[in-house]
């Protein structure tokens, strides 16, 4: 009898917590209903005032991001490749059995800064390449000196006993660079009269007066007065003029 009392006590007790959460969800909704119109006007005009204080908030804070956005774009020093790169002396490579070779050369490149910013910490950096017209399988040897939005980004360390020189705003420059080039690879993997390209890459990587770093690369590719692209490392020496490969360029 004890036993069964118990449980019947358990199960009122179930059935009274039950009906208690009825009652008390029928009473919300009891008195929103039984709510004044105006009374619940006013509880939506306070809803509509928190979502627009925080649309508004929003809106401002992305409003002066974008500003200053804007602001750092126009108020910045832009130094660009205002010519092509010019040879000043002809080319003239050879093919050993486990290396590429291109004598001393010099070329002239002309920079501008073309925005009201000056910048500051200007250095170039050239890269040249041969590559062979048929492919060796070896990307290193296949493929044209990179640029992309990476090659763009200020390097962290200056390459060493490289110039650097202030532009100021609207100042335009030419610099006059010697180099020469050595690349190595497998025995045999390319033959000494296989028919080349010649690739050339220039970087420049600048700052402004506050510091930020900025960066701007363009790819050439030589192209003989006959408009022939390839040519045999002879002995001979090799004219020709640099061409901007169509999407190869970037700016940081």
């Amino acid at each position: 009898m004890i036993e069964n009392k118990t449980q019947d006590e358990i199960s009122g007790a179930k059935r009274k917590t039950k009906n208690t959460k009825n009652t008390k969800q029928k009473t919300i909704r009891e008195r929103w209903k039984r709510t004044a119109l105006h009374n619940k006007m006013l509880v939506f005009i306070s809803i509509f005032g928190v979502v627009s204080g925080i649309i508004y908030t929003v809106a401002t804070v992305c409003g002066v991001y974008f500003s200053e956005y804007h602001h750092a774009r126009e108020h910045r020093p832009l130094v660009v490749f205002i010519r092509t790169p010019e040879f000043l002396s002809p080319l003239s490579c050879e093919i050993t059995d486990r290396e590429i070779h291109v004598h001393q050369f010099r070329v002239r490149v002309w920079l501008k800064n073309i925005k009201t910013e000056d910048a500051v910490g200007v250095f170039i950096v050239p890269t040249y390449k041969l590559i062979p017209l048929k492919k060796t399988g070896v990307p290193k040897l296949d493929d044209p000196p990179a640029v992309t939005d990476d090659t763009c980004t200020h390097p962290f360390l200056v390459p060493k006993d490289e110039k650097m020189f202030p532009l100021n705003a609207g100042q335009q420059i030419s610099i006059e660079n010697d180099s020469a080039l050595a690349q190595s690879f497998y025995p045999q993997v390319i033959e000494p009269s296989a028919p080349m390209e010649f690739y050339a890459a220039f970087c420049a990587y600048y700052s402004d007066t506050e510091g930020r770093q900025y960066g701007t690369c363009n790819r050439y590719r030589l192209t003989l007065p006959d408009a022939n692209v390839t040519f045999p490392c002879t002995k001979s020496l090799i004219i020709g003029i640099l061409q901007l490969e169509p999407f190869s360029f970037c700016e940081n």
